[in-house]
């Protein structure tokens, strides 16, 4: 169960917070929604000492806004185009949806 409501998630996903704007594609129907952006640098480790060193751009937003997003869709956040690699649901209404640059 969510510890926070509707209510707090939208304080949280309010653009004069922490939130950007957030255009995603969803089976040809464009949406504006509000996600909060992170493109931190991660590392894979391959083995022997050795690693993969790259940004991994995700974007944070509410499950409800993404209900059908599936892979390779569309989002466009602050000018940049991307497309869904990979979608992870926490259960308490918050997905982050991983993406690359397209």
């Amino acid at each position: 169960m969510a510890i926070e409501s509707t209510t707090e998630r939208s304080i949280f996903f309010d653009t004069d917070e922490f939130a950007d704007s957030v255009t995603i594609t969803i089976g040809g129907s464009a949406s504006n929604i509000k996600g909060i952006f992170d493109n931190e640098m991660t590392t894979i480790d391959v083995g022997d000492n050795a690693g993969i060193t790259a940004n991994q751009p995700k974007v944070t937003v509410k499950t409800s806004d993404i209900t059908n997003a599936d892979f390779g869709d569309p989002v466009v956040i602050n000018s940049v185009n991307y497309t869904v690699n990979n979608i992870l649901k926490d259960g308490t209404g918050i997905s982050e949806l991983y993406l690359s640059e397209a």
